[in-house]
């Protein structure tokens, strides 16, 4: 549509140059360049072929510089940017899971209520002096935490995004494939919207309504 609006108008200002040329510079050699033939009408006929031409490489131009400095602005979506472009999740949402990415396995036992923070702290502060061990061989040692929790904790602390956001009831399975079915094909501009990778105009995808699960 974008390209459609921009050879419109170069081509309404190359028919309004062929009416008023010969008007205002009547005695000049730019009006012989309008009378290539010895029918007024072939030269009109002449003219609208030439400024068709004109204005279709004119509007390929302008939309490869567009695209050029469009480029430039966006970048390749992550799979939360595309689903909070589409209203899927909100950004406090998409922090929270974050956060819970970054968590690492004794902050992740606490959230969860399987071991206290003053557990997490003293089996912390053992691992200081064993280097070696882990943490999670420390915490089953010590009986604050069983195999099942630490295999539960890991597992967490290994989720992609998506699975953290659908564990959390934040988003269904559909809401991703959706997200993923754009991440190849769609840039987040400057403004956090989700467009198209081959820049036309720059239009936010429609809403997509959730299903339930």
């Amino acid at each position: 549509m974008f390209r459609l609006y921009i050879f419109i108008a170069i081509f309404s200002i190359c028919l309004f140059s062929f009416l008023v040329l010969p008007y205002l510079y009547p005695f000049t050699d730019l009006t012989g360049l309008l009378e290539v033939f010895g029918s007024p009408a072939a030269n009109f006929i002449f003219f609208l072929v030439v400024s068709l031409a004109v204005a279709y490489l004119f509007t390929k131009i302008i939309n490869a510089v567009f695209g050029l400095v469009h480029y430039r602005k966006t970048h390749e979506p992550k799979i939360g940017e595309i689903l909070m472009s589409l209203d899927l999740v909100s950004r406090d949402d998409l922090v929270k899971a974050l956060r819970l990415q970054k968590m690492k396995l004794g902050e992740i036992l606490v959230e969860f209520g399987r071991i206290s923070p003053e557990q997490r702290d003293f089996a912390l502060m053992l691992q200081k002096t064993q280097k070696n061990r882990r943490i999670g061989e420390i915490l089953k040692e010590l009986g604050y935490s069983t195999e099942e929790d630490i295999r539960w904790a890991l597992n967490r602390a290994h989720r992609k995004l998506g699975k953290t956001l659908s564990k959390l009831k934040l988003v269904n399975n559909y809401d991703i494939n959706c997200a993923m079915s754009l991440k190849d094909s769609y840039f987040i501009d400057g403004d956090g919207r989700i467009v198209e990778k081959i820049p036309e105009l720059i239009i936010p995808r429609p809403k997509i309504t959730k299903k339930s699960s």
